[in-house]
């Protein structure tokens, strides 16, 4: 993937004046996916495979009681496909000896060209005698009309000002727009997000204010590309640069059992903080999240390599800290017509317990984000990480190229975390009275803040430009898996 965000305007930011690509230039055209591909209903899929007369189904799959699906893969099945410029139709007929199937699937305009008509023979070693007694299938021409024009998108953005440092962002985000109905994919966490405003609201009320500015995000075309994130960033680029302090996103807030998050490094010991201070409603007796979280997966916390939701442009091409925590995962009603409300209340959080406790760590965490004198960011744990992807490194080189150059460069940060922590203890010991200590802290909290952006490289990665992360972006390309145990 060459980037995320609006195809027309790679790089810079969209708005309604600005420069931007026509829809048939090149470079917009080899943003759309070469090979179409479409969503299935199981039924669906049951009669294709079916239809193909391939190998049997293992015993266990047809012994399962959960499908009667009798053949998988390839078989005595002759295609005549074409691509169509404006899409096209699947058609699969099983002829004379068994009698009729017939199933239409339709796909939309992709921005396709015609790239050749030809057979296609699934199986087969050779052309049968017979045809007529084999099952076939077949691409019909029926051009479908795709429209492309150029559409308006919303980001609603709303803004509680610091009283100490203004100039210092604090950023919760959750897209809103879904493919379906979307009770999870994305409502689960818009519901979170506007009850951590309300809650914050109510604070307000009471006089609290924040001592940095809290930023929340509604973003619009998540679905698409990260779209609305990612040209909200490019738009504002500069301005994160210099004071965007962490990024907290929420996707699915709840999809089913069990606590997970994902974060960049420096965000590691908070998220373990907030998560103690949180009950649990799943358990049985009276339980932190923390607690519960241990016991199922040793408090595994993943990194954020990938462009799965709208952290990706505030990580990958911006460098802010980012977190994306959720209840639940891999749930099978991801981007079907089958993610309800009903599904919701039936499955993934009946009582909306979940939903409370992902709002009890997102709004604290935000809240220590913006309101803790000294930013609570260890890099020690960041330290500790890079180490970590030094030794996965040495094993895919196996010694063939010299590490030497990184692993000078990893102690020099490990040093560098270590003064930042000692200095960190050093000022929290300290009465905050006088203008000297908190000039202290402020030079300390942007030194703190701004770490992250060291690992940008501002020209990107050689052919995935948009991406300027090197250590995310890289290890993710290499498929180095690693997590946190604490």
């Amino acid at each position: 993937m060459e980037g995320v965000g609006d195809p027309l305007t790679p790089g810079w930011g969209a708005d309604e004046d600005g420069e931007r690509l026509k829809l048939d230039d090149k470079k917009v055209l080899e943003r759309f996916p070469g090979i179409p591909s479409l969503p299935l209903p199981f039924e669906s899929a049951q009669l294709i495979l079916d239809s193909l007369e391939g190998p049997l189904a293992p015993q266990e799959w047809r012994d399962s009681g959960r499908s009667n699906l009798s053949h998988v893969g390839s078989g005595l099945v002759m295609v005549n496909f074409t691509y169509q410029h404006l899409g096209f139709s699947f058609i699969s007929r099983r002829e004379n000896a068994w009698g009729d199937i017939n199933f239409t699937l339709s796909m939309p305009d992709l921005g396709l060209h015609t790239i050749g008509t030809g057979l296609i023979y699934f199986g087969l070693r050779e052309l049968p005698s017979q045809l007529q007694l084999i099952h076939f299938c077949y691409v019909c021409m029926e051009p479908m009309e795709g429209e492309k024009k150029l559409a308006t998108i919303y980001n609603v953005v709303a803004v509680i000002r610091g009283l100490e440092e203004p100039d210092r962002y604090v950023l919760m985000g959750n897209h809103r727009d879904a493919w379906t109905y979307g009770a999870v994919d994305p409502n689960s966490g818009t519901a979170t997000l506007l009850d951590i405003a309300r809650r914050y609201a109510l604070l307000m009320r009471k006089g609290w204010n924040p001592r940095r500015t809290i930023i929340f995000c509604s973003w619009d075309a998540e679905e698409f590309g990260m779209i609305g994130s990612t040209e909200w960033v490019e738009q504002n680029l500069v301005n994160l640069g210099a004071k965007a302090v962490a990024y907290l996103n929420v996707d699915c807030a709840v999809q089913g059992p069990g606590f997970f998050a994902g974060a960049t490094p420096q965000l590691d010991n908070l998220i373990f903080e907030v998560t103690k201070k949180v009950q649990d409603q799943d358990s049985e007796v009276v339980a932190t999240i923390y607690e519960k979280w241990k016991t199922m997966n040793g408090n595994n916390i993943q990194r954020l390599s990938g462009v799965d939701s709208d952290f990706a442009p505030f990580l990958q091409h911006a460098g802010v800290p980012s977190v994306d925590i959720y209840y639940g995962r891999d749930f099978p009603v991801y981007h079907t017509a089958f993610d309800s409300f009903n599904w919701m209340i039936n499955n993934a959080d009946p009582f909306f317990w979940r939903h409370v406790a992902v709002a009890g760590v997102w709004g604290l965490l935000g809240l220590h984000l913006a309101d803790d004198p000294v930013l609570p960011l260890d890099y020690l744990s960041y330290a500790k990480q890079l180490q970590e992807y030094k030794d996965a490194f040495s094993r895919v080189l196996d010694g063939n190229i010299s590490l030497t150059p990184l692993a000078a460069s990893i102690q020099e940060f490990t040093s560098a975390a270590k003064q930042a922590s000692e200095e960190t203890k050093k000022l929290m010991e300290q009465e905050f009275t006088n203008d000297l200590l908190a000039l202290k802290i402020r030079a300390l909290n942007d030194r703190l803040m701004l770490a992250e952006r060291g690992f940008l490289d501002t020209d990107g990665i050689k052919g995935r430009e948009w991406f300027k992360h090197l250590v995310s972006v890289f290890f993710s390309k290499i498929a180095v898996r690693t997590e946190v145990l604490h």
